[in-house]
């Protein structure tokens, strides 16, 4: 299974805005996930009936990063969409389990 909605470089960019609001991560911090996140998300293979794939989008759901990976991008994208006040207080229940959402 994969994430294969979350774009490779709008999840590195939401993936950075997120944790440059952690204070205990220097620049430099954030710079090495950044780039070790980028790694992860493009040296990505995938085998099906015999023939190897390298995957364009999305993550792989068995990567040992993904749950916290899809939970910072989401975060990020509930923050830039959902809760703004405009669409949000229509919202009369707004749940979240990793990526499974529930919007009454």
């Amino acid at each position: 299974m994969f994430f294969t909605i979350i774009p490779h470089e709008q999840g590195i960019t939401w993936l950075e805005g997120i944790l440059t609001r952690f204070d205990f991560l220097s620049h430099k911090d954030l710079c090495i996930l950044s780039e070790l996140m980028e790694l992860v998300l493009k040296q990505n293979y995938v085998f099906f009936e015999g023939e190897i794939f390298q995957q364009n989008s999305g993550i792989a759901m068995v990567a040992a990063c993904v749950s916290i990976f899809t939970n910072l991008v989401l975060n990020a994208w509930e923050m830039s969409f959902v809760t703004i006040p405009l669409y949000f207080q229509f919202c009369h229940l707004y749940t979240r389990f990793l990526d499974d959402i529930y919007i009454l």
